[in-house]
């Protein structure tokens, strides 16, 4: 089976955001995206692209400006992808520290690609969301 040209694109993208290039994770947001972020934590919601770039720059040390993010150490994996034009579906592993916690599990990502191929919508699915709220307590 041939793979589709966005799961090597979503690849490089998240290399683009492991290194904190927030230029690159900008220009494949669309200008009318939805985040969506599961949870009852101060950063769980729904956010627009510029929230979700502020939320990148307080949240994650690659993308830190202060020098004092929330979160020490930030990593995703990608297990596995699967893409279409209009689709992608990441099964990942979350890997992050911060404060003595750990937030540590498998989920799946999902992002809807507009027609110009930039991301409209985002989902994180966990197993565990009392974790994640935990974690950001």
């Amino acid at each position: 089976m041939t793979e589709h040209p966005n799961e090597e694109r979503f690849r490089r993208l998240y290399e683009a955001f492991r290194t904190g290039d927030a230029d690159t994770i900008r220009e494949e947001l669309a200008d009318d995206l939805v985040w969506h972020v599961p949870g009852r934590h101060r950063f769980s919601g729904d956010r627009s692209k510029d929230e979700t770039m502020a939320l990148f720059e307080e949240v994650v040390p690659e993308f830190s400006e202060t020098g004092e993010p929330v979160i020490s150490t930030f990593s995703i994996e990608i297990e596995s992808i699967h893409a279409s034009d209009a689709w992608v579906f990441m099964r990942v592993h979350w890997d992050h520290t911060r404060d003595g916690k750990r937030f540590d599990q498998h989920g799946v990502e999902v992002f809807r690609l507009d027609p110009e191929g930039r991301i409209s919508e985002f989902w994180a699915l966990m197993r565990d969301t009392v974790a994640f709220d935990e974690f950001f307590s």
